[in-house]
């Protein structure tokens, strides 16, 4: 996998990383020799979601000290003396506890954000994204293969019931009164109403729309559609009046343009995306094209990106090979490189 290849790619070609798998052997350095401490504390750490390897089993937890860079690995499976599974996907923040959703083994852990220790684990999905809280105890889990929305409640651990939609959901916001859930398979923005977890609306926008961002304002949001992963269509930006269900900006890429990694400035005004392996930015209340680029990515693998609220550092995360530990690279928000170290085996993300 390439930087000009959006990171869709990775999703849609499970199948092509298994068979790789059999054929790529990691490398000594996929495990950290780094210690973890007896007492863990991870206040103001940042946390690392390493992913994992494909059918490898080895997502995993680091944590780095923003101020001195200072990293530790291994974290989950050291408090819980376990691995965590197969592909760490994403974490949610729900009554004080972490929602750590494990892809490919088709499990949420519920975990103690001080300790890391485990509450409880919840199955019952076919291959789990995202968890989201919309309501006093209820919770929305989005689904790859499921080809619906799983409700539960946030205090049991199974499933209770099910919104049916259409193929592969994705990102989740709450606005206007409505869940909004992004859908890689379909050409439609879906809002559900959950009060009486029914589909309450839909918006007709591009195929591939699975990153949504809420914005500064209590009445917008951020759709993200990927092109297909040939680029044989195109990539686009919308922004979306929830209030009043309608399209009211979007910037559409051209064909043949790689577009990936979507994500907003903790301030909710700038609007941060990479295009043909540059770092862009433009303004999320009026999207256009701005040039020139922040940062040149020089030919890396950009899996994972944020930025921490505190002080506007960039976290990006080059997947190298998919295989080996990931480098993660922090700018300062005019575009210097920081500083630059390792990860665990594919870091998607960080949780500030």
């Amino acid at each position: 996998m390439i930087i000009s290849t959006p990171l869709r790619t990775k999703r849609v070609f499970y199948g092509l990383l298994l068979i790789a798998s059999g054929l790529l052997t990691a490398c000594s350095d996929d495990q950290s020799d780094d210690p973890v401490p007896s007492e863990l504390s991870l206040k103001g750490k940042v946390l690392l979601l390493n992913e994992g390897g494909f059918q490898k089993g080895n997502a995993g937890l680091s944590a780095v000290d923003p101020n001195t860079f200072e990293v530790r690995h291994d974290l989950f499976s050291s408090v819980n003396g376990r691995p965590m599974g197969d592909v760490l996907h994403s974490v949610s923040l729900i009554d004080g506890q972490y929602w750590f959703v494990v892809n490919n083994s088709g499990k949420i852990w519920v975990v103690d954000t001080s300790s890391l220790k485990i509450i409880r684990g919840i199955e019952g999905f076919a291959s789990p994204r995202h968890a989201l809280k919309v309501a006093d105890d209820k919770i929305y889990v989005s689904d790859l293969f499921g080809g619906s929305i799983s409700i539960l409640k946030s205090s049991e651990s199974v499933v209770s019931g099910k919104v049916v939609l259409p193929g592969w959901t994705e990102q989740m916001v709450i606005q206007s009164g409505k869940v909004w859930v992004g859908n890689k398979s379909s050409s439609h923005l879906y809002a559900i109403d959950p009060t009486t977890d029914r589909l309450s609306d839909s918006i007709a926008v591009r195929k591939n729309g699975g990153t949504l961002i809420a914005t500064g304002e209590a009445d917008r949001l951020i759709l993200f559609c990927e092109a297909e992963w040939d680029l044989s269509s195109k990539a686009c930006i919308y922004q979306v009046d929830t209030k009043s269900g309608v399209v009211v900006d979007s910037l559409e890429f051209e064909l043949g343009e790689s577009v990936g990694k979507v994500f907003p400035d903790p301030m909710g005004k700038l609007l941060y995306y990479i295009l043909d392996g540059k770092l862009h930015t433009t303004e999320i209340s009026d999207l256009m094209r701005s040039a020139p680029a922040l940062i040149d990515l020089g030919g890396m693998s950009i899996y994972g990106a944020g930025i921490n609220p505190t002080n506007g550092d960039i976290y990006l995360s080059d997947a190298v090979d998919f295989t080996n530990r990931s480098e993660v690279h922090i700018y300062r928000p005019d575009g210097t490189l920081r500083t630059t170290f390792k990860a665990g085996v594919n870091c998607n993300g960080f949780r500030f």
